[in-house]
């Protein structure tokens, strides 16, 4: 039994890391949480652009007096 030949059954393994369906499915995957994040990244990044708005808008509000009507 010993020997450097052994039994070879990596192959026939569904977890097995070298398959290529294996592979492809751990690119899909990895191409779909790249697509969330870039999703959830940008509601962020749009969060963050509405605050900073509203608040150089309510500066503004405070240092001219501007009516809300002129400033939207």
């Amino acid at each position: 039994m010993g020997g450097h030949g052994g039994l070879n059954i990596l192959p026939q393994k569904r977890w097995n890391v070298y398959n290529r369906d294996n592979r492809l499915k751990v690119a899909r995957d990895e191409a779909k949480y790249e697509a969330e994040q870039a999703e959830v990244r940008a509601r962020a990044e749009a969060a963050d652009r509405e605050r900073r708005r509203q608040l150089l808008l309510e500066r503004a509000r405070q240092r001219y007096g501007v009516r809300p009507s002129v400033c939207v």
